[in-house]
């Protein structure tokens, strides 16, 4: 028979790397916050995500994929305090906890640990593996904020740094939520924008500069906003 003990730990384990797993990670972060509003401390959530993971479970399989997420929990472990929380939510996404990190530059020093821990290469069914990793970072003042959205703003940082390349760290702040903000709008507005047919062609002109003859037209797609005016593809082709 089970004893309880085991049961409890079972429930709030992740059987694969045997970290917290998504319920005890909520647990913890609740209660971080609420000590923090107590005593005036910070509270730092950083997630860490790796940028090629479908790759190694498509050409290696889905065993060796879960070896690697083992020795990535092993490397993230290793890298944080004791009394920091690792844990593993789900996929190949990682959570880590910090309490009581006073300073700024503190914060940045785990951050890059957590980018550093995966540069040296995995062994996997005698393949060596290469990953990189994308890490977003939430810092609660003094226990601001509910445990959702430190999580939800650290998840919004982790992949503005993948859009910026991946192998790398981003801090939430306010100019990020107002971009993702007004990102979300423009997605809004792009799905209505062909029926309402705010989409216009501009040709410009192919020259040959040897006899500045004009030998073709490149035909540019440009979306004319109602409210912003002329959007540049740049703004809405991603």
């Amino acid at each position: 028979a089970v004893s309880e003990d085991e049961l409890r730990r079972r429930a709030l384990e992740d059987p694969l790397t045997v970290l917290a797993n998504r319920a005890l990670l909520a647990s913890r972060l609740d209660a971080e916050l609420r000590h923090a509003r107590r005593l005036g401390d910070r509270v730092c959530v950083l997630v860490f995500d790796l940028d090629r993971f479908k790759a190694v479970n498509d050409t290696l399989g889905h065993s060796a994929g879960d070896a690697l997420l083992r020795q990535v929990a092993a490397r993230l472990t290793g890298c944080v305090r004791e009394e920091d929380l690792v844990a593993r939510p789900g996929g190949d996404e990682f959570t880590v906890v910090c309490t009581r990190t006073a300073t700024d530059r503190a914060i940045t020093e785990v951050a890059e640990r957590l980018v550093d821990a995966v540069i040296e290469p995995f062994e996997l069914d005698g393949h060596e593996v290469f990953v990189t990793a994308s890490v977003g970072v939430s810092v609660s003042e003094h226990g601001g904020g509910t445990a959702e959205e430190l999580l939800r703003d650290a998840d919004a940082a982790m992949y503005h740094a993948k859009e910026r390349g991946g192998s790398r760290f981003e801090v939430f702040d306010v100019a990020l939520r107002h971009q993702l903000i007004r990102r979300m709008a423009i997605e809004g507005d792009l799905r209505h924008a062909v029926e309402r047919d705010q989409f216009e062609l501009h040709y410009q002109p192919l020259i040959d500069l040897i006899d500045e003859r004009v030998v073709g037209f490149e035909a540019l797609l440009r979306w004319r906003h109602p409210e912003h005016g002329l959007i540049a593809p740049d703004r809405f082709i991603q």
